[in-house]
């Protein structure tokens, strides 16, 4: 709708904004796919992950960047989908990013959203 210039500016004020909430220096941001990003929070626990999840959601939606052909709201909207593990051995990056990817896609239909994974989901990943 408004072109490949209006939406890089759109996805580096996102990032922006992601780089800003994840402020600590052992954080890691970086662009995933076309319009996703990857958060990595290490040494955080399961609450503080889900509330910088919060955050970003927030801070995004607070930019105010018009979206005039979305559904869900009249301004760019994030859903994000996180997974903590803690003290789980043999989890590969593969097994951790389906389980990432699928609380994503919980997100993404409930639209402007936080979805974090059930530590119980990756216990039965492991087994």
């Amino acid at each position: 709708m408004y072109g490949h210039q209006a939406g890089d500016v759109c996805l580096r004020r996102i990032a922006t904004s992601l780089r800003r909430t994840c402020g600590r220096t052992i954080d890691l941001v970086g662009r995933y796919g076309g319009e996703e990003f990857v958060v990595f929070l290490p040494n955080t626990c399961a609450a503080g992950a889900g509330h910088v999840a919060e955050a970003i959601r927030c801070d995004v939606e607070a930019l105010g960047i018009v979206h005039g052909r979305s559904i869900v709201a009249t301004m760019v909207t994030v859903s994000v989908g996180g997974v903590h593990i803690s003290g789980v051995s043999g989890l590969g990056m593969e097994a951790l990013f389906r389980e990432a990817d699928a609380a994503l896609y919980r997100a993404k239909v409930r639209r402007n959203a936080v979805v974090m994974s059930e530590p119980a989901s990756l216990s039965a990943m492991e087994a």
